[in-house]
């Protein structure tokens, strides 16, 4: 068994050139509560530039009866210390990306404590996250002996997996939240279903020591969010962790807690990984690097509030909610999961064998605040109605949550977010309008079905849209249309509704808003007036279109979505009527449909 002692604060640090192959020594982890237990290293090679230009890394094979029952080395060992002669070696950050393994990577010590210097505003690295590592020929060659893999398999070490833990949400809301997370950062991370913590939890746990339980939190409260990894050293008030990035960020301010293990889960697809629950904070993550994670012990990072209000009269019950989100780029993102886990739970209903809140219609309101690049405050205030005949929670906790998103990520400006709250009332009554047909009367003649109609310039026209409900039975609105007297050829009265369902389509940071994909916004003031003006889900909309310009624009709100489009010609002097034009009321144009 290994019986090497932990490093002392600000213990020693090998040099990689004094790394020879046959090295033995001893690492520290956590499998099961906060007890560090000590696993035997043998050192295989070094992997030349392997991280990246003058970066290497450490081939080891590791051993302990923890890692004997789990497989091998497990997600959430990232960070685990490695001594050889009292010196700190490095952190294990690596290992085999087609399953469990007892061979390694090790991210060199000296790499790591240089994390040590870097002030906390040292500029951002543009460059992706090389998360593979090739291994040459002889030392490839060498793990494939030791490890009984392929030469194919022994050609690459990759970053170990980084267990995140997820709070507030159900099986469903998880199973969302995972895919989208695996769309947003690749397979880098184990989701996984933890429990909830504050930002200011009272409880003060012992000093963190190299070894320990490490976890990275990117939000506090209803949805706490938050990477789970070893500690790898400590010196005068800062920590290093995991040997490796968690989102990459350079300069950050993230939170750092503790964290206690329940045990190592074994996963036949993402492998063995520490199933941990975030525990007391120790201070502020404040670089995340290619090396690793530093972190400032004492203090608490500032945070951007998520308030939710979820009312639901039917089951009078209302959750007020809380999400303290600690990284900007997150807030749009943990706005959604926020929503997600407060209509799940005050909703407490599922549809139609969905396991989300089942059918049901919303209307949300909702106000951002923040800061733009100058430091001067802006604010968007929005209000929509949605519904969903199987899952109202997705349905609506999407739309609030993605435009924060595009709001944060505009091309054109980088904006920070100081607080954001949503206001919802959700009914189970699936309130949905079709519109089925219009019927048209001529002066005081009896309403009739029709797509076209003659028409005489002045004349007066009585229009009834007919709207079929969800639920059974029909809505009626009635309209009046004075013709002008000067009218031109391809003429037409429409009415339609807005998709239940997305305000915005966004490709690369690029956002069109409803419909402008012919004239999307340019700057942020355009992007917030654009997202301003965007038509309702709950409005009838109706105009007259002459040629091409709009007049006789009538918006209707009513107590549901409404969807469709229908309109009728207006023919004048044996014309045959132009085609229906598709309208952008807030810029005043017409497009042929």
């Amino acid at each position: 068994m290994p019986t090497a002692a932990f490093a002392v604060d600000c213990g020693p640090v090998m040099a990689t050139d004094d790394v020879t192959v046959g090295m033995t020594g001893t690492g520290w982890t956590v499998a099961q509560g906060r007890t560090r237990v000590p696993f035997d290293v043998e050192i295989l090679g070094v992997a030349h530039d392997g991280i990246g230009v003058g970066r290497d890394l450490i081939i080891v094979e590791v051993d302990s009866p923890e890692i004997d029952e789990a497989g091998g080395i497990w997600a959430g060992m990232s960070g685990s210390p490695v001594y050889v002669g009292g010196e700190l070696l490095g952190a294990v950050s690596y290992g085999f990306s087609q399953g469990p393994s007892k061979i390694g990577g090790v991210t060199p010590a000296e790499d790591m404590v240089n994390l040590l210097g870097l002030p906390s505003l040292t500029a951002v690295s543009a460059r992706p996250i090389p998360r593979t590592v090739r291994l040459n020929g002889a030392l490839a060659r060498t793990v494939a002996a030791e490890s009984g893999a392929s030469l194919e398999q022994a050609a690459a070490l990759r970053q170990l997996r980084v267990p995140l833990s997820l709070s507030g949400l159900g099986t469903q809301g998880m199973k969302l939240l995972a895919a989208n997370f695996k769309n947003r950062q690749s397979d880098a991370f184990i989701p996984y279903a933890g429990a909830s913590i504050d930002l200011h939890a009272a409880d003060v746990g012992d000093p963190l020591e190299p070894g320990d339980n490490f976890a990275s939190v990117v939000s506090y409260g209803d949805v706490t969010m938050a990477a789970v990894g070893t500690a790898t050293y400590t010196c005068a008030g800062q920590a290093l962790a995991f040997g490796h990035p968690f989102l990459f960020g350079g300069p950050v301010a993230n939170g750092a807690n503790a964290a206690s293990a329940f045990a190592i889960v074994p996963d036949p697809v993402n492998g063995p990984f520490k199933f941990a629950e975030i525990a007391e904070p120790l201070g502020v993550v404040d670089q995340d690097r290619l090396a690793g994670l530093r972190a400032s012990l004492g203090g608490a990072p500032a945070a951007i509030p998520i308030e939710t209000i979820v009312n639901v009269p039917e089951l009078g019950v209302e959750h007020h909610g809380l999400t303290q989100v600690v990284v900007n780029d997150w807030t749009g993102y943990l706005t959604f999961a926020s929503l997600l886990a407060g209509i799940d739970s005050a909703f407490d209903s599922s549809g139609s064998g969905i396991d989300y809140a089942g059918r049901g219609t919303a209307l949300a309101y909702w106000t951002f605040d923040g800061k733009r690049a100058d430091g001067t405050p802006w604010r968007f205030q929005r209000g929509n109605r949605y519904v969903s005949k199987f899952a109202i929670s997705p349905t609506v906790a999407i739309n609030p949550g993605f435009q924060l998103d595009s709001l944060i990520y505009n091309p054109s400006e980088e904006i920070t977010v100081t607080s954001a709250k949503v206001a919802l009332t959700v009914e189970k009554a699936v309130k949905l309008y079709t519109i089925k047909k219009i019927l048209v009367a001529v002066g005081n003649r009896p309403f009739l079905a029709r797509t076209k109609v003659a028409v005489r310039r002045g004349m007066k026209l009585r229009v009834r849209v007919v709207m079929q409900q969800f639920e059974g039975g029909t809505k009626t609105m009635d309209y009046v249309y004075r013709l002008p007297r000067n009218r031109p050829p391809g003429s037409s009265i429409v009415f339609y509704g807005s998709s239940p369902f997305y305000e915005e389509q966004c490709y690369g940071g690029f956002c069109f808003v409803g419909d402008d994909f012919f004239d999307p916004p340019t700057d942020f003031d355009q992007v917030l007036d654009a997202y301003k003006a965007s038509p309702r889900n709950d409005v009838l909309n109706g105009a007259v279109v002459l040629g091409r310009q709009v007049t006789g624009i009538r918006k209707s709100r009513l107590d549901g979505v409404v969807v469709g489009f229908r309109g009728i010609r207006l023919l004048q002097d044996g014309s045959a009527g132009g085609g229906f034009g598709y309208f952008d009321f807030r810029a005043d144009k017409v497009r042929l449909r």
